[in-house]
């Protein structure tokens, strides 16, 4: 009996056994200034430990497990070098991924360092439908051009940071789910050449979607984003430059193009592939 008894147990115990699953599940994520840096104690860890500087901003992005024991922090920092006070404080950003894994510290898993002619930006989460994989948007304004740029890094982390980098003319790229189905895309603004030039104020939009551990152009899916860009963009433009010939340097390329950009979307509308 007692055997049999020893036995019943030992069964029932290894129903209810379920192993433990290394890859957690995260809450909602959360956003973080330098103040709450620095109340988690994880400044140094983000900055490099062998880095020293005086963090002037903070903007980070937090997920955390469900069951808390893990943590995953993005975080963008603007940072003041030491140097000679008579001289001008040299500014740097440092865009860093820390974690935390049950009772261990912080430690990094992710830094990159920007020079001075880079400005610390925003940071926003990206939705992709998968509560165990955390990715986010970084933006930096560059300042060492004639022309305002940002640089816009999509980290992504499931078993280790990739970096995704690209850089926009017009502003940082757009984060939204523009279908309303629960994901966000990003949306990308590229500019548009006639030969080697840009046209200034024009660009075609790509749509980037999370899927197999990384974001692909997904501009065939989304028909009804491309109508509207043909009736609220592409169209209106199309007026205003004919209307004002004189206010455009290259008025019959700027024409083409767009009557061009008019016609990849159309087809895109229409279930067919883009104009190349």
């Amino acid at each position: 009996m007692t055997v049999w008894v020893l036995l019943t147990a030992l069964f029932i115990g290894t129903l209810g056994y379920q192993p433990h699953n290394e890859v957690q599940e995260f809450m909602a994520p959360k956003k973080i200034d330098l103040v709450e840096l620095e109340k988690l104690g994880v400044t140094q860890a983000a900055m490099g430990e062998n880095h020293r500087c005086e963090v002037v901003s903070a903007s980070g992005i937090l997920f955390q497990s469900v069951t808390r024991e893990s943590a995953i922090l993005f975080v963008l920092l603007r940072c003041r070098e030491g140097r000679d006070p008579s001289e001008e404080d040299e500014i740097s950003c440092i865009l860093s991924v820390v974690k935390r894994n049950g009772q261990e510290g912080w430690r990094s898993a992710y830094r990159e360092a920007y020079s001075e002619e880079y400005l610390a930006g925003s940071m926003q989460s990206i939705e992709v439908a998968n509560r165990r994989v955390q990715c986010v948007a970084a933006v930096l304004w560059y300042t060492g051009s004639t022309y305002a740029a940002t640089k816009n890094v999509i980290l992504v982390n499931a078993d280790r940071v990739q970096e995704w980098s690209f850089d926009t003319p017009r502003g940082p790229c757009r984060v939204d789910d523009i279908d309303g189905d629960g994901v966000d895309e990003i949306i990308v603004q590229v500019s548009v050449y006639e030969g080697n030039v840009p046209i200034p104020g024009i660009y075609w939009e790509d749509i980037y979607r999370y899927g197999d551990g990384t974001f692909k152009k997904r501009n065939e899916e989304y028909p009804q984003f491309y109508r509207t860009l043909i009736e609220s963009v592409y169209r209106q433009k199309l007026t205003e430059v004919n209307e004002n010939p004189q206010s455009y340097f290259g008025w019959q390329e700027t024409v083409d193009v767009l009557n061009k950009l008019i016609r990849s979307a159309e087809r895109i509308a229409e279930g067919k592939k883009p104009l190349q």
